[in-house]
Formats: structure tokens, sequence, C-alpha cells
């Protein structure tokens, strides 16, 4: 069943976060799509133009979807705290992809995933992260797992545009 489970979000995170640049241009207007900033690996990133969350029917599950391009992205999907500043320590899920190649974190099965939202105002969140994810592609060729750290996302808006 684990083996499932990373395949399964990986597929929901792309289903929902199935964007493009045009995306952040409404009417001509460039939108302000906040800015994510992390190190993978030793490298360092910056997305800027396809960052957004979105909140579930019930107003509960969050999920941030961070990118500048459908061939890169990272996405955590958590429980909306009920006050801010929260720790939620290891309660999340991640996933980072590249290409072809996807890896995912669910703390307690699979890998590590911390996160902590500072602040949730106004349909605009931020906060700090960071993650070890383990490949989830089975059949393609790459390193088993990748190191996010030093993760900050500020003023990501909600996906609504």
């Amino acid at each position: 069943m684990k083996k499932l489970i990373l395949p399964i979000l990986a597929l929901l995170f792309l289903t929902f976060y199935s964007c493009s640049d045009d995306d952040a241009i409404v009417d001509g207007i460039i939108l302000d799509r906040g800015s994510v900033t992390f190190t993978l690996d030793g490298e360092s990133k910056n997305f800027t133009l396809l960052n957004s969350f979105t909140i579930d029917d019930t107003d509960t599950t969050v999920l941030l979807a961070f990118g500048d391009s459908d061939a890169e992205t990272l996405g955590i999907v958590f429980d909306l705290p009920t006050s801010f500043p929260s720790e939620l320590g290891d309660e999340a899920i991640g996933t980072y992809s590249v290409d072809e190649l996807s890896y995912g974190a669910i703390s307690g099965l699979v890998g590590s995933i911390e996160l902590n939202i500072s602040s949730y105002e106004n349909d605009v969140m931020s906060g700090t992260f960071s993650m070890t994810g383990i490949k989830t592609s089975e059949d393609i060729a790459g390193r088993d797992s990748v190191i996010v750290t030093n993760g900050i996302f500020t003023n990501i808006p909600t996906s609504g545009l």
C-alpha cells in the first residue's frame, strides 16, 4: 500500500497544479504570485510565477503548489491550522517533481517533511518548509532521494484568479 500512496499523491498534485505561464497574466496585468526560495541538494531555487494554494470544499485541507513551469514543481498538502503562526512539524505530505522524476515525503512513512505557517491573512499564506523526498518514479533513472532545505514561501495567494 505504501508504494501506491506516493504515486497517487504525485498524480493528484500534478492534476491540481496543471498551469501554464499564461495563468500569471489576467487582462494584461502580471499577478503577484508571491515567491518561494529553497535549496535542493545544495542548489538554490527561486519560484515566482505559478505559486498558489487551494483549500478543499470543507475548508480544511490545503494544497500549496510552487513552480515556474510545469517541468519542475514542489507541492505540500496539509490540514489548515486554526491559529497562526503554526508549527505543523511532520503533519504534511510533500512532493517534488522535475521532468519525469517525482519524489515524495509522508512523515512517519516515507522521507520527512517540516512545515511552519507564519501567516494566513486575506487569502495569502507565508511560511517555511524542509523535506527529504524519496523517489517514487520506479522505472526512471535518477537519484533515490532529494533534500530540500531553507524553504521560504512568501505572500502565496489562493489559486482562484
